[in-house]
């Protein structure tokens, strides 16, 4: 029995590899957006907070979306299903952002302290660089390390 051939696989790339390209391609600080959140959460620290997070999340993706291998994070999810009562579906976060706001999420204080002068931009990226790598399905050494529980990398020989 022969098997149909199947298409060639990309290039595998390790999770250190992956941190290393996109730290390389370091988007430059958003200084307005730091003013600016900055001056809010003087006002208002929760929604500046929680404003903060999505515009990271979005200047992530527009630098480093080209970066990221095809299928990093998976297939792109099932667009949602209407409910029987006609309701609309809950909303979904904006094609693609998902890893980039799920790390920016886990980094914790991390953006507050950029925000607020006791991180520096280089520093910030190199954490979320971090965090977005490990969080991807890259292969190292035949090992593929997938997308765990947040904080944690699983090896699967």
């Amino acid at each position: 029995m022969s098997r149909a051939p199947q298409a060639p696989r990309p290039p595998a790339l390790a999770v250190a590899d992956l941190r290393r390209r996109l730290v390389a391609a370091e988007p430059p600080e958003p200084a307005r957006l730091r003013q600016d959140l900055f001056a809010r959460a003087l006002e208002d620290r929760d929604t500046a907070e929680a404003q903060l997070r999505g515009a990271l999340a979005g200047v992530l993706l527009d630098a480093w979306r080209q970066l990221l291998p095809s299928g990093a994070f998976g297939p792109a999810p099932a667009p949602p299903e209407p409910s029987p009562s006609g309701a609309a579906p809950a909303p979904q976060v904006a094609a693609g952002l998902d890893p980039f706001a799920s790390a920016v999420r886990a980094a914790g204080l991390e953006p507050w302290l950029w925000l607020v002068g006791e991180r520096t931009w280089a520093g910030l990226v190199e954490a979320l660089a971090g965090r977005l790598a490990r969080r991807s399905r890259c292969t190292a050494a035949g090992a593929e390390t997938l997308a765990g529980p947040p904080g944690t990398v699983t090896a699967a020989l």
